[in-house]
């Protein structure tokens, strides 16, 4: 049974090749923020309180649904669905201590980060549908 993850892809709208990528608590692999949904939770409810959770400063509004990717989890090797969700983001990014660590990477940077597989594929999905730039 695959486990259900809510992403969100943290590109403020007027700062499209910058994302918001958290550190695993490894600290090996960059990956979007966001979490399991518990159970009777919407999707937009548990990308609320899982971004409360690691990044209490931030503030995300406006979410509005982008797509859904399956892979599986660098550490746990399990299946995972991912919903991608767009928003307006706002405040503080400083992460929790839930959080190893956080950085706002360029398309530069990110070509230099260890990126989890399934976030390399949402963000060639997003520059094949024109989110980003497709050199980064």
């Amino acid at each position: 049974m695959s486990l259900s993850r809510i992403v969100v892809t943290l590109v403020a709208r007027n700062t499209p090749d910058f994302m918001l990528l958290a550190l695993d608590r490894e600290g090996e692999h960059y990956s979007l923020p966001g979490g399991k949904a518990k159970e009777g939770e919407t999707f937009i409810q548990a990308l609320h309180r899982e971004l409360e959770e690691e990044f209490p400063g931030l503030e995300v509004a406006n979410l509005e649904f982008y797509r859904r990717f399956n892979g599986i989890t660098p550490n746990s090797k399990r299946e995972v669905v991912v919903h991608v969700f767009f928003g307006d983001v706002h405040g503080s990014s400083k992460p929790s201590a839930e959080v190893t660590g956080s950085i706002w990477a360029s398309a530069l940077a990110r070509k230099s980060l260890t990126l989890t597989d399934i976030t390399r594929q949402i963000i060639e999905s997003l520059k094949q549908d024109g989110y980003l730039h497709k050199e980064g």
